[in-house]
C-alpha cells in the first residue's frame, strides 16, 4: 500500500509542477502583452501631446501689446514680397559697406544676390566674433579638403563629418559662419 500512496504523491507533484509551469507561462505572456500595450499607449500619448502642445506653422499673435494691426500688415506684406523675390538685402550700418553694387552677383536663375563684404576668414578663425552679415558668404572651401565640425557639449565632444561634395553651399555657409565664431556659446 505504501507504494500506491507514493505513486499518487508523485503523480500529484507532477500535475502540480505542470500547473505551476502553465501559470508561469501565462504570466510571462501577460507581461509581454502588457508591456507592448503600454509602449503603444506611450507612443500614442507622445503623438497626441506633440499635436496638442506643438507649435503651429502659421503666425499667431495673441498679445495685443506685442503687435498692432499696422505691424502685422507690414510683416505679412514683407512675407508676401519675400515669396515673390522682391525683398532686397539691406546693408548693415555697423559694417559700413560703401558700394553694395560691387558685391552683387547672379545665381543660376539670373536673380541678383548680394555677396558678403566680409572675406573668407582664416582657417584658425577670425579674431573677433561676428553676429551680423550683409550678404551670402563667398566661396571659402578648398578643393580636396575634407571638412568636419567638432561640437563641445555637456555630454562630451562630438565630431561631425560635413558633406562638402553633396552640399557644398551648406558646408561653405557653415564653415564661414563657424570661422567667424557665429555659433560660439550656443
Amino acid at each position: 500500500m505504501a507504494t500506491e500512496k507514493r505513486e499518487r504523491q508523485r503523480q500529484n507533484r507532477a500535475k502540480k509542477q505542470e500547473v505551476e509551469a502553465s501559470e508561469a507561462k501565462k504570466a510571462s505572456s501577460f507581461k509581454v502583452i502588457r508591456n507592448i500595450g503600454l509602449a503603444l499607449l506611450a507612443v500614442v500619448g507622445v503623438v497626441l501631446a506633440i499635436n496638442f502642445f506643438g507649435g503651429e506653422d502659421e503666425l499667431a499673435i495673441t498679445d495685443s501689446e506685442l503687435a498692432n494691426s499696422d505691424e502685422i500688415a507690414e510683416f505679412e506684406e514683407f512675407i508676401e514680397e519675400a515669396g515673390e523675390g522682391e525683398v532686397e538685402l539691406d546693408t548693415l550700418e555697423d559694417l559700413e559697406v560703401e558700394d553694395i553694387e560691387d558685391l552683387e552677383t547672379e545665381d543660376e536663375e539670373g536673380d541678383s544676390i548680394v555677396e558678403s563684404s566680409l572675406p573668407c576668414p582664416p582657417v584658425d578663425g577670425a579674431d573677433e566674433q561676428v553676429q551680423a552679415f550683409d550678404g551670402v558668404p563667398p566661396s571659402c572651401l578648398e578643393d580636396g579638403v575634407d571638412y568636419s565640425a567638432v561640437l563641445d557639449t555637456s555630454f562630451g565632444t562630438v565630431e561631425i563629418d560635413l558633406a562638402e561634395e553633396t552640399a557644398p553651399n551648406t558646408v561653405n555657409n557653415f564653415v564661414y559662419l563657424s570661422r567667424y565664431q557665429y555659433y560660439d556659446g550656443l
